[in-house]
C-alpha cells in the first residue's frame, strides 16, 4: 500500500518534483529542500498506511484475539516464551522484512554510467 501511495503522490500529485531517492545532488551535495519534502511525504504516507491497517485491526479485534488464543495455545504453559516471540522475535522478523522492501523502492536506481557522476 505504501508503494502505491508513493507512486500516486510522485506521478499524480507532484509529477514535476524529483522522484524518491533523487535528492537533487549537485556537486555531491544533497538539496535539503528536496530531502525535507520527500521525508514529509513519506511520513504522511506512513501515517496513512498505519491508519488503514489499524482500523480493521480495531474493528476485528475480537476474532483476531480468538485466533491468537488458538495459535498460542501450545505455549500456554510458557508465558515467557510467548512474550519473547510476540515482543521480540516476530517484530524483529517483520521490521527487517519491511526495511528491506521499503528500502528497495525508496532508493533511486543508479545506472553504472550515472554512478560515476556521484563519485568524488
Amino acid at each position: 500500500m505504501a508503494y502505491f501511495s508513493l507512486k500516486f503522490v510522485e506521478d499524480v500529485l507532484f509529477p514535476d518534483r524529483p522522484k524518491s531517492g533523487d535528492y537533487g545532488r549537485h556537486q555531491n551535495r544533497v538539496d535539503p529542500q528536496i530531502w525535507i519534502f520527500q521525508t514529509c511525504i513519506w511520513v504522511a504516507i506512513t501515517l496513512f498506511t498505519k491508519m488503514v491497517v489499524a482500523i480493521p485491526l480495531w474493528v476485528f479485534r475480537a476474532p483476531i484475539s480468538a485466533f491468537s488464543d488458538v495459535l498460542f495455545e501450545p505455549l500456554s504453559q510458557s508465558p515467557q516464551l510467548t512474550l519473547l516471540i510476540v515482543m521480540v522475535g516476530w517484530p524483529a522478523i517483520c521490521n527487517s522484512w519491511q526495511y528491506y522492501v521499503v528500502d528497495n523502492f525508496l532508493k533511486k536506481s543508479v545506472n553504472v554510467l550515472d554512478e560515476e557522476s556521484y563519485l568524488i
